[in-house]
């Protein structure tokens, strides 16, 4: 009786899926079509522990070993991420800044050797030895109200690991300071509120 009911749950964590991840095809938001797929998982998760349950549960009653029990702590660990949805929306945050600073760092390099002359690795080693970044908190208007070179503003920036910073600052000097200002702090908000954390720059009246 538990090893149909098992097969059974088999059957129906199938069909539901199935039915939910083709109304998930269907949604044309962002928003929803995320929540969608998290449901897809989240419902694909409870029903595979079930029945990784119940076929351990058949399997102690013959006396033999449950290996479907070494999944279920597996799926609760990936049921906990998926369910929580500011941890779940934090490691995807994590996974796309991780990817999106490798392609920074390609593409800084390949710059750099046509700029400076240098070959790739020795570009790369010298990015390593002087890359810096600054908490976007620690950055105030009068910090960037003037064009004129303030060394004293080094100090705020600190060495980071290449590529790990949030974001990479590129602007004028002469842009009008009020503008420059007021983009940035909207565009921090938004960082911000998607990633709940406070951005790390590279800005060049910092870092050099």
């Amino acid at each position: 009786t538990v090893l149909r009911l098992a097969r059974f749950s088999r059957s129906i964590r199938i069909s539901v899926v199935v039915l939910i991840a083709f109304r998930t095809m269907c949604q044309t938001q962002a928003t929803s079509l995320r929540a969608g797929m998290r449901m897809v998982l989240n419902v694909y998760l409870v029903l595979n522990m079930l029945e990784d349950v119940l076929f351990a549960v058949d399997s102690f009653r013959e006396g033999r070993i449950a290996p479907h029990l070494a999944e279920f702590p597996v799926d609760a660990v990936l049921l906990s991420i998926s369910w929580s949805h500011v941890l779940s929306e934090g490691v995807q945050a994590k996974l796309r800044r991780c990817l999106e600073g490798r392609r920074a760092v390609a593409s800084a390099t390949g710059v750099a050797c046509l700029v400076g002359g240098l070959p790739p690795r020795q570009a790369l080693v010298q990015a390593r030895e002087r890359f810096r970044c600054v908490p976007a908190t620690d950055i105030a208007y009068e910090h960037i109200a003037s064009n004129v070179p303030r060394p004293e503003l080094y100090a705020l920036s600190t060495a980071c690991k290449l590529g790990r910073c949030d974001a990479f600052i590129s602007h004028s000097w002469h842009d009008d300071a009020e503008a420059k200002w007021e983009a940035l702090s909207v565009w921090r908000l938004g960082f911000c509120e998607e990633n709940l954390w406070d951005p790390t720059l590279w800005f060049d009246k910092f870092c050099i």
